[in-house]
């Protein structure tokens, strides 16, 4: 796989990262990931557990799973395993009033709606077309504990200041984690593509941090390596608000 020689030096930039490992999983081939919902589970072959989720699996066969009768019907969803593991970490309770302020195309919103009981999910996408995608996945898993809505963040801001107890950012970026599985996302990045992104997801994370409530507990995901989009987003957020507490993921709470 050829990469640009801006994202190579990325790479060799980021703090911590086994450069040349990092290099040989572009030769890999990606795998398939799929969660069940747990209660409608029933007997499968061809799969094996995906150790950070419960009701997730790693898919071993052939079949084109998007055209099974069985996904239609709400059985399951296809989604990537590393995608499986913020929600797991945001560590909702069964009544708890939670937002999902990127949702589209739905994998971690219907995540979040598998482990409510009397709770309430409000799942939001601020580009139509995606969030009408948003509402056919919710539909078809068939979620009646979920409200659909197509806003901006800054609006949101305004009609739920400090009302949720849990807020997943799953923040539009880059898209550097897909390049394996999308190589037309490598065309598309550039070495401005980090700086254009996490300007943005700065303006998101703010109005997210206005909607939770002062003990309410917020998770921050991309699908992207840069520090720009990841580590210096966090930093603006927990700068720009003293009150704020980080919480290192080992001793975060969550329900596997």
């Amino acid at each position: 796989m050829e990469l640009s020689n801006d994202y190579l030096e990325l790479l060799k930039n980021i703090p911590g990262l086994d450069y040349k490992k990092m290099l040989l999983t572009y030769d890999m081939s990606p795998k398939t990931g799929i969660r069940f919902i747990i209660q409608k589970l029933g007997i499968f072959g061809k799969f094996s557990k995906i150790a950070w989720s419960k009701t997730g699996y790693y898919y071993e066969g052939q079949d084109r799973l998007g055209k099974n009768i069985l996904h239609d019907c709400g059985l399951y969803y296809m989604q990537e395993p590393s995608a499986m593991s913020p929600v797991n970490f945001l560590d909702v309770q069964p009544d708890d009033f939670v937002l999902d302020l990127c949702a589209s195309p739905g994998g971690k919103t219907t995540q979040i709606a598998e482990k409510l009981q009397n709770g309430f999910l409000i799942s939001n996408e601020i580009v139509h077309s995606r969030a009408l995608t948003l509402a056919e996945n919710v539909q078809r898993l068939g979620f009646g504990n979920v409200a659909v809505i197509n806003h901006s963040p800054n609006e949101l801001e305004k009609l739920f200041f400090e009302r949720f107890d849990k807020i997943l950012v799953d923040a539009p970026c880059s898209g550097e984690g897909m390049f394996r599985k999308n190589p037309e996302a490598i065309l598309e990045w550039n070495s401005g593509t980090p700086r254009m992104c996490a300007e943005r997801q700065k303006q998101i994370i703010d109005s997210a941090y206005k909607m939770l409530k002062p003990d309410g507990v917020m998770i921050y995901s991309t699908c992207t390596f840069s520090v720009e989009e990841n580590e210096e987003v966090i930093k603006y957020l927990l700068d720009k608000y003293d009150e704020l507490e980080l919480l290192p993921i080992e001793h975060a709470q969550y329900n596997f």
